[in-house]
């Protein structure tokens, strides 16, 4: 970004705002896009790395898929270490290390959460431990180090599913719009922990964001609406679910995180998010911008279709069904979101969804990056 650039919602340069910064989930998609524009206001946070993430895997250890999952986790390690960071070792789930870190902070991005669309068991439990118990982890260190303010990084789906197209803003009803999925359910717990907090002298100031589908340049971690987008490229996809969308620019993202920790209000919430989309709408606008033809005709592709194929799949591999009950749970929904509050009280803006998906295709790793 050039120095003198004005873009939307962008805040202000200032080492008043924010002097001694940790972020958690530093190596993932949104963490990096907020030491990146950190970085650009003059600010080198402290970064908590995990285990592993500094070592690169070997394949003659690891099971392919394992080692897959570990490359890429390498790769994205390597690419934020080229931002300017004071790395820490530690873990959300490991109170020493994760107090430590949290010593001379003034403002924490809790931005590490565990992803997963499964129901299982051991899905359950990992959810819980990273993004509740992890949550509580850092809050407690923030409040026992007098940190003054904390960004909790949850989701737009701890706000709800609306079967209607109508955006849903931070005062929805939960038990109207409820999302049963194990993850959804893991990312309210922490947010409602975050938000239950009481404020005052000697305590954080503590602001939730909840962002939407999020995409975006700069991916080392090919986030799922990065991989979606890439797909629908291809001449052959003419498929469309029942489903809408909210979309969100990573680099939106990071300057709303920002805005959240320079003016949020404590115990309140923020929805970050976009245009609301629906498949087709969004198939429409990446053929215009590679000039390829939009598709005549699309696929819907109903529920029923969609349990019987992971079932096929599932006795193909021999593994049990895991995933259907939480896939369903979007068909025939919505996450459409309204944005009003943080456009009026933080004054944050978003980029253009034409401009989000031109930077989001044009976008490749550089080649000293490893891939």
């Amino acid at each position: 970004m050039e120095k003198d650039m004005q873009i939307p919602g962008d805040v202000p340069s200032s080492r008043n705002l924010m002097n001694k910064v940790l972020v958690t989930g530093p190596t993932r998609f949104l963490g990096y896009h907020v030491i990146k524009l950190l970085n650009e206001k003059g600010i080198r946070p402290r970064v908590l790395i995990e285990a592993g993430e500094q070592t690169q895997p070997d394949p003659n250890v690891l099971s392919k898929k394992e080692y897959k999952t570990a490359l890429t986790n390498w790769n994205a390690y390597q690419a934020m270490s080229k931002l300017d960071v004071d790395e820490v070792q530690g873990s959300v789930n490991d109170l020493n290390s994760l107090q430590a870190a949290c010593e001379g902070i003034d403002t924490i991005f809790h931005l590490k959460f565990g992803l997963g669309f499964g129901d299982s068991e051991d899905v359950k439990k990992q959810l819980y431990e990273v993004n509740v118990i992890g949550t509580k982890n850092v809050l407690n260190a923030a409040e026992k180090a007098s940190v003054k303010r904390v960004v909790a990084s949850s989701s737009v789906l701890a706000v709800g599913l609306n079967p209607e197209r109508k955006p849903l803003d931070e005062q929805a009803d939960w038990e109207t719009y409820r999302c049963n999925v194990p993850y959804a359910l893991s990312r309210r717990e922490a947010e409602l922990e975050a938000l239950k907090r009481p404020g005052g002298k000697n305590l954080p100031v503590i602001v939730v964001v909840n962002p939407a589908f999020t995409m975006g340049p700069d991916d080392f971690v090919k986030a799922p609406a990065n991989r979606l987008v890439k797909l629908m490229v291809k001449n052959w996809f003419r498929f469309t679910a029942p489903i809408g969308f909210a979309v969100l620019d990573v680099r939106d993202y990071a300057r709303g995180a920002l805005l959240a920790a320079k003016k949020g209000s404590h115990g309140q919430r923020y929805i970050l998010c976009g245009e609301n989309v629906t498949s087709d709408i969004l198939l429409k606008e990446i053929a215009s911008i590679t000039g390829n033809k939009p598709p005549r005709f699309l696929i819907t592709i109903p529920a029923w279709l969609v349990s019987s194929l992971l079932r096929i799949i599932s006795f193909i591999k021999g593994n049990p069904l895991k995933q259907t009950p939480t896939i369903i749970e979007f068909w025939g929904k919505n996450t459409w979101y309204d944005a009003g509050l943080a456009r009026k009280e933080l004054g944050w803006e978003t980029l253009p969804l034409r401009k989000t998906l031109e930077d989001t295709l044009n976008w490749k790793p550089k080649s000293n990056i490893p891939s």
